[in-house]
């Protein structure tokens, strides 16, 4: 998570984009990310879908969980 932190200026630039008064900003924001995710995340998808099912690979399922 520390990669995650931001010092300085940057700090300053993010807590305005997150202010109240930019609500409208950083919903147009976000609404252009999905935008230009929506594509990218719709190949994954089919791309998942033609190749279908792959063999169990030791990762934690949901069905696993319990």
């Amino acid at each position: 998570m520390s990669a995650m932190r931001v010092e300085g200026t940057e700090s300053d630039l993010i807590e305005q984009f997150h202010a109240p008064g930019n609500a409208e900003f950083h919903l147009l924001s976000i609404t252009a990310m999905i935008e230009h995710l929506t594509p990218v995340l719709a190949d994954v998808v089919t791309q998942g879908v033609s190749e279908g099912p792959s063999p169990p690979s030791g990762l934690m399922t949901p069905s696993s969980c319990f």
